[in-house]
């Protein structure tokens, strides 16, 4: 820092750090380097600190209990009252404005949520949806043994016949 820098928001903060003993040891011994080396710099923190020192000399004043609960009242009502006298001054125009555009950013989040779990979904696992009814009847399938059975059932005229003769 040198004497021609101007009291910005940084040094400004740093000096009231310093004055409040906020700063860790390194940013201290920087700001003491400083104020040893700079005229400016000293008569800026001299002047915070004639500042805080007058900040002690003011009168205390007492308030009463609720003062707090009152003034959050306060800010609460006048909150409301500017977020009423903003949505009536809005015309309705614009409301159903806003209205149409929520609707129409919600049904864009579901499409674009449906498309991308659509475009993650993994083959193998659409593969096995589709030969579902297969998986479900393995057990079944594989108690038939081999096609040579299954091509003398479907020869055979009457398959009720050779259900029944089927040994089990």
């Amino acid at each position: 820092m040198n004497s021609s820098e101007p009291l910005n928001e940084d040094r400004y903060e740093q000096f009231v750090a310093y004055l409040d003993g906020e700063l860790d040891e390194a940013s201290s011994r920087s700001v003491e380097s400083t104020l040893a080396n700079d005229e400016h710099a000293r008569n800026e923190v001299a002047a915070l600190a004639r500042t805080w020192d007058l900040l002690d000399e003011l009168p205390r004043v007492d308030v009463s209990s609720d003062f707090t609960e009152k003034t959050l009242s306060s800010v609460r009502l006048d909150t409301i009252v500017e977020k009423e006298d903003a949505d009536s001054e809005r015309p309705n125009g614009q409301k159903w404005l806003i209205s149409a555009m929520l609707v129409v950013g919600m049904v864009s989040c579901f499409l674009a949520g449906l498309f991308l779990v659509q475009g993650i979904s993994d083959p193998k696992t659409d593969v096995m949806l589709q030969n579902l009814p297969v998986i479900e009847n393995l057990e079944t399938y594989e108690d038939i043994g081999d096609a040579e059975f299954l091509r003398r059932l479907q020869e055979m005229k009457d398959f009720q016949d050779a259900v029944e003769t089927q040994p089990e």
